[in-house]
């Protein structure tokens, strides 16, 4: 939760890098010397080179230097283009869209989403290396950041790339009329001062010699001057303003001025201030102002200037400065008495002073806001966490200063050593009451008389159904938001029955499998894995998940290629929305279909016969692929591409079609295993070996086992058969009862058609004379005019693709590279890179371009069944929730995760135990945590649900579980304060409202601003964050403070 702002608007910092403090400049002094980075002037042709070329750039440009221009863009389309040098395949345009901000047609600003994250979503790119990929590619849109100084204040050389400028608008006035307007869109370093900009606007203006006046707004209105003193003059915009989007200001220009600011409680104001005396307050304080100044406001109704992102600090003094209980407490200085200054925990009284000071000229009646820099201060020496102005978490700062004051005024100066309370069977009241006295020996402050309760845990051991119960104080509840943590994800399911489709099925897809692809909707768990999806895609098709799991292959496909393989293991959050996911369920044994096209009826039982638990096996690492645990580490598919040629410019171009598959590879990875002599004779083996085989996961000894060493290895022909039957769902139905008959006629077989080591030595000749022919003649059609009436025809060739080849595709008129079908076994090329990593492995089906039209039906490739699961949507929540549902959630029974065991002492293991948490016994002062942020190793994510819940009478009594009946007395609570959190995780804002005790009136605070709420049950909004509640017979308390408590 802590430092929400500061994880995703973070810059990327660099040591010795570059900036311009000047965005409206455009980099058109801007001076990139293109050659400088690569010793070749030779423009790169291959696609080996080209990403050879740009990473030499990258690699000389390391960093960003003083007042460079760089850019940012798409990771994942970079990621496509690195491999653009393996696989020949091209990235297509730039596409930047993802991590960029949906915006209205009409506008043109270019917004970087709050989420994205350098390396996972983006990549910073120097001039010279985005002004060749843009040459290369073209696309966009063009994202460009300018270099700035690290610290404006550092001595040191330290550049970084500024990712968000801060975005202001800014208006003129020269008369008054403030209805026309016309605010103008500024770019601003956070680096550049309060006097820089205003004077850059003045010049924008042409008001530069005239007197000026700043304005804040609110609405498009000017309520709050700005005065530039000499002081403010070189504050910068990092810590003056706390959002980087969406400010507004006016500037008025003199000498006649139109705005009346005598109806203004504030006569100016400050944006953010670092220290008290940095701009002119009209809050002051009495020592600072002439008693003929001082004015009279409402008691406790006084805002906290924002010092820069304290915004979440504001918000939590402001609840907890208005609780009845502290005030008379703190006003009248009964604190003092209590401050344990020997206490190792707490901070010398400290906190407890600077809180108690704050809170008397909050509640004087003397200001209207105050500046809390002594507090702040304070509470940074102390958590470094709050030292600086980053964002922080409202709750965190709650939680701290809680802590903190309990510490600072702990009654107990001597802390005993106490030992944590066992049940062994005694009834539940009284261990409580033991477990609270124990509690009270070592902690007995106001917080801890007043804000804290104590909770029941109940963990039962799911093997011996051990019982542990425990009872812990507690001083706010963290109550979970009734959500739905499902998602749907779509997957194109490729299934291979080898039967043609028969018209009248096409609306039975449950009935029978079908070789149309199948799009199915999965409803998985959004904190679930791989392993739930694959089950789901099983499921819907009507497969056991059990028996049939490893048959199921799922995986992305990006930019018409395979991009990854999805592991069990892997994370369900690790799919966007946008990916595209296909999934083959490979055929058992038993449901493939004998058919007269058939090479050598094997392919399907020695290719689909995977390892057990194969997807276990195998794990992405990053956006590569991680360790296989088999003895070469190799992955056990190889995808394939479907590809012809076209003739353009009497030459033919080479270029992919359809949609990538896989071919399993069976078992050819897997070796036998050792029976114990061999072990013996073999001798000790080494760590790394040990440690691999205790990893392995053993197959089943059922009798449906086969041994790995009985399993025939696949052939070359065996990878032609299974292409074939793959494709023959798109082969066209003409040209296949064509072939058959010529098979009959003629005595042929499917063999026949397919480049064996004779048809491919016939082809090369005939190719080789063609050749000879065309230098003779010149006659450039002559390949197609005198084609050979012996040629043989070939269906389709197969070829691996190869890192050493610099044009990897596969050439139709030398052949180079085509695998013979014929009986050798499969030799998928070696793992490029070291054994300690799987590396996928691919190849090309080619289909010759004389044959192509006629051979596929592109019809059929563009044909996709929807099955009905396409139609279910997850359940609508209603917007409506309260908050007894959320309390409901809370104390529902739970397993532990696998990675939060509980050691059951009967067991002596450590097991995922059910927990049950209830409330035993509740505070004065209930402090509700809704916990609105959800953070995983994938995403972050803020739920806007909206929670009702009561503005007066909440009875805690049905969740009370105490059965003493003093812990049932007045358990009906009142509302007093809420913290509010507006915005997402990319920055955000926090305010508070909270009602006066005093006068029984609600007030909305924020920052430096305060005024009555309208209505008061306006405050319920999606927004309330943390929510504070005071039993009812303290909620008007304003009776002296009860030392004798």
């Amino acid at each position: 939760m802590a430092n929400k702002e500061d994880e995703v608007m973070g810059e990327a910092t660099v040591e010795n890098t570059t900036v311009t403090n000047n965005p409206q400049d455009n980099g058109d002094n801007m001076t990139v010397d293109d050659s400088s980075s690569n010793s070749s002037s030779v423009e790169p042709q291959t696609p080996k080179e080209k990403v050879q070329f740009i990473n030499n750039l990258l690699n000389n440009h390391p960093t960003p230097k003083k007042d460079e221009v760089w850019y940012v863009i798409d990771a994942k389309w970079f990621r496509s283009f690195q491999d653009y040098g393996e696989t020949d395949e091209s990235p297509g345009p730039i596409d930047n869209n993802p991590i960029l901000q949906e915006r209205d047609i009409n506008d043109q600003s270019i917004r970087l989403k709050d989420s994205i994250q350098e390396r996972e979503d983006y990549e910073l790119i120097p001039s010279e290396v985005w002004k060749k990929l843009f040459k290369w590619f073209s696309g966009g849109p063009e994202i460009c950041r300018y270099t700035i100084k690290a610290s404006r204040d550092s001595t040191k050389e330290n550049y970084i790339v500024e990712l968000r400028p801060f975005e202001i608008s800014i208006a003129l006035l020269t008369s008054s009329d403030i209805s026309s307007l016309d605010f103008i869109d500024f770019e601003f370093s956070k680096n550049d001062t309060i006097e820089e900009i205003f004077e850059q606007v003045k010049r924008h203006f042409s008001v530069e010699n005239k007197e000026c006046k700043l304005w804040k707004t609110a609405y498009d209105s000017p309520y709050e001057e700005v005065k530039i003193t000499e002081e403010t003059a070189q504050l910068t915009l990092e810590n003056v303003l706390e959002r980087r989007v969406g400010q507004k200001f006016i500037i008025e220009a003199g000498p006649n001025w139109s705005i009346d600011t005598s109806s203004q409680q504030t006569s100016v104001s400050t944006m953010r201030n670092q220290s008290s005396n940095s701009i002119t307050l009209s809050g002051k304080s009495e020592k600072s102002k002439p008693k003929s100044s001082i004015r009279c406001y409402t008691p406790g109704v006084c805002g906290l200037s924002n010092l820069g992102n304290t915004c979440f600090m504001n918000s939590g003094l402001q609840c907890l400065t208005h609780s009845p209980i502290f005030h008379d407490y703190f006003i009248n200085d009964f604190f003092q008495k209590e401050i344990n200054v020997k206490n190792p925990l707490g901070m010398g009284g400290k906190i407890a002073i600077a809180f108690g000071n704050l809170m008397k000229e909050m509640w004087s009646g003397e200001n209207n806001y105050v500046s809390p820099v002594e507090f702040k201060q304070v509470i940074g020496r102390y958590a470094p966490q709050f030292a600086g102005y980053q964002q922080q978490d409202s709750q965190e700062l709650i939680s701290f200063l809680l802590d903190g004051l309990h510490e600072d005024l702990n009654r107990i100066t001597d802390k005993p050593l106490t030992q944590q309370v066992e049940t062994k069977g005694r009834d539940e009241d009284v261990v409580a009451k033991e477990s609270w006295e124990v509690h009270k020996k070592r902690n007995n402050s106001i917080i801890v008389d007043k804000f804290q309760g104590q909770l029941k845990s109940t963990l039962v051991c799911p093997k011996c159904e051990q019982v542990s119960v425990t009872f812990d104080p507690f001083m706010y509840l963290t109550l979970p938001i009734p959500i739905d943590r499902s998602r749907l994800i779509s997957v194109i399911v490729f299934l291979n029955t080898t039967f043609d489709e028969q018209e009248e099925d096409n609306n039975k897809v449950n009935e029978r499998l079908s070789n149309i692809p199948v799009k199915v909707v999965c409803k998985v768990s959004k904190q679930g894995s791989i392993s739930e999806l694959r089950d789901s895609i099983l499921e819907q098709l009507g497969f056991n998940p059990t028996t049939d799991h490893d048959r199921c292959i799922i995986y992305e496909v990006f930019s018409n290629r395979v991009y990854k393989y999805l592991s069990n293991n892997d994370s369900i959050s690790g799919i966007l929305e946008n990916d595209t996911l296909h999934a083959q369920i490979l055929p058992p044994k038993e449901t493939v279909l004998k058919s007269s096209f058939s090479l050598t009826s094997q392919s399907f039982n020695k290719l689909c016969l995977l390892p057990y638990n194969v997807h276990h096996l195998y794990q992405n690492r990053s956006y590569g692929y991680g360790s296989y645990t088999s003895p070469n580490n190799q992955l056990p598919f190889i995808s394939v591409k479907l590809s012809t040629a076209k003739v353009q410019y009497n030459s033919l171009r080479f270029q992919t079609i359809g949609a990538p598959f896989v071919i399993p590879l069976g078992s050819i990875y897997q070796q036998p295993k050792k029976n114990e002599e061999e072990k013996q004779q073999a001798g000790p083996i080494s760590p790394s070996e040990a440690m691999e085989d205790d990893n392995k996961v053993e197959e089943p000894t059922t009798s449906n086992a086969v041994p790995v060493e009985t399993i025939p290895k696949p052939t070359n022909a065996d990878l032609y058969e299974y292409c074939f039957n793959y494709m023959r769902r798109y082969f066209s139905k003409n040209f296949m009862n064509d072939l058959e008959h010529i098979m009959v006629n003629h005595n042929l077989t499917l063999m026949d058609f397919m480049p064996t080591e004779s048809n491919l030595l016939k082809r090369k000749k005939i190719l080789q004379a063609l050749r000879l022919r065309r230098q003779s003649t010149d006659d450039e059609d002559q390949e197609e005019n005198e084609e050979d009436e012996d040629s043989p025809l070939i269906l389709f060739y197969l070829k691996y693709e190869s890192e050493s080849s610099l044009r990897n595709e596969f050439d139709e008129t030398t052949l180079d590279g085509a695998i013979p079908c014929n009986d050798e076994l499969v030799q998928p090329p070696e793992s490029r890179y070291s054994s300690s990593k799987a590396e996928k492995k691919s190849m090309f089906m080619y289909i010759p371009h004389n044959i192509e039209e006629k051979l596929l039906d592109y019809q059929t490739m563009r044909s996709l069944k929807e099955h009905p699961s396409v139609q279910q949507k997850l359940t609508k929540e209603s917007d409506y929730c309260h908050i007894t549902q959320c309390l409901e959630l809370f104390t529902t029974t739970e397993k532990l995760s696998a990675n939060d065991t509980w050691y059951c002492p009967n067991c002596k293991d450590h097991v995922q135990a059910t927990k049950k948490v209830e409330i035993w016994k509740s505070p004065d002062i209930l402090v509700v945590h809704l916990k609105r942020f959800q953070f995983n190793a994938y995403t972050r994510d803020k739920i806007d649900r909206f929670i009702d819940y009561p503005l007066q009478n909440f009875d805690l009594e049905p969740y009370v579980q105490s059965k003493d009946p003093e812990d049932h007395k007045d358990l009906n609570y009142d509302l007093f304060a809420i913290s509010d959190h507006y915005g997402g995780l990319g920055g955000g804002h926090y305010t508070a409202v909270a009602r006066n005790h005093l006068d029984g009136k609600w007030y909305k605070f924020d920052d430096s601003r305060a005024g009555e709420v309208s209505s008061v049950e306006n405050i319920k909004s999606s927004s309330n964050y943390v929510l504070f509640y005071v039993r009812k017979k303290l909620a008007n308390c304003s009776a002296p403070y009860d030392e004798e408590q």
